[in-house]
């Protein structure tokens, strides 16, 4: 077994091993070069820190480096079904870490299905600790007759930085937001919502402040929402549920200093 760059592939090469990597997993997740592209402008994977683990001439597993600065983000171990259980999740992700470490990081982070307790188990062999669960969440659309006004991305993020009472997770911090130029935002004089349309689904990236039900309200009329990655009891988390939404799975969020 060797691992070697993810620069090796092409894009389109990378999308179909990711793909296949993540076969039969807990949440269906195809990815082509569209999708990868976005997951490495949104989330600044490193792509010539990532890794392949080959087999022969056969790529048969990946691990994706996300790098800024001195914080990391794994984002994504996965290996083919034929070659699972192997130990080549092990190898890519102490080598991942290695990676990160050549290149000045004194953090990683990651989010795994609470349900996958596989992963869990080596993620805790390699040294990662639970710092909280996050949940996934989705609420279904809705007709509104109120009209939320539309906010500039600065003054919302201004709200939402104000009410915050801890981080965001990496998917949805404020240099992903920054990241993606569709974000779009809604605020009253007390709260705001930062969202991403994507194929008649409202994505909500943050919210803050008081008198969230409105603005929940309000994107609902816009289709249905999947809010992913809240905190159980923080208020964003408190006012989706309030609004009825379903959580669909729950996250571990897992650090390990560097």
């Amino acid at each position: 077994m060797e691992l070697r760059p993810s620069t090796e592939l092409t894009r389109r090469e990378l999308a179909e091993l990711f793909t296949a990597a993540y076969e039969d997993y807990y949440v269906p997740f195809q990815v082509d070069e569209d999708r990868l592209a976005h997951m490495v402008d949104t989330f600044d994977l490193a792509l010539d820190r990532s890794l392949v683990a080959w087999e022969g001439d056969t790529p048969v597993g990946l691990a994706n480096l996300g790098l800024r600065g001195q914080r990391t983000w794994l984002g994504g171990v996965g290996v083919v079904k034929t070659h699972r259980r192997s130990g080549i999740g092990e190898q890519l992700s102490r080598a991942l870490l290695d990676r990160a470490r050549e290149a000045g990081a004194r953090e990683m982070a990651l989010e795994v299905i609470t349900r996958n307790e596989p992963a869990i188990a080596l993620y805790e062999k390699l040294g990662f600790r639970t710092i909280r669960e996050l949940e996934v969440l989705t609420l279904t659309a809705a007709e509104d007759q109120k009209q939320a006004l539309g906010l500039s991305l600065p003054d919302a993020s201004r709200r939402i930085a104000g009410a915050r009472t801890e981080a965001e997770p990496w998917q949805r911090d404020d240099v992903t937001v920054s990241n993606l130029p569709d974000a779009a935002a809604l605020g009253t004089d007390r709260a705001a919502v930062i969202f991403r349309m994507e194929g008649g689904r409202v994505n909500l990236l943050q919210a803050g402040g008081e008198g969230l039900p409105e603005l929940l309200a309000a994107l609902r009329a816009g289709g249905p929402i999947l809010a992913l990655n809240y905190p159980p009891g923080d208020a964003v988390t408190a006012a989706l549920h309030d609004a009825g939404a379903t959580e669909i799975l729950r996250q571990r969020e897992m650090v390990i200093d560097l």
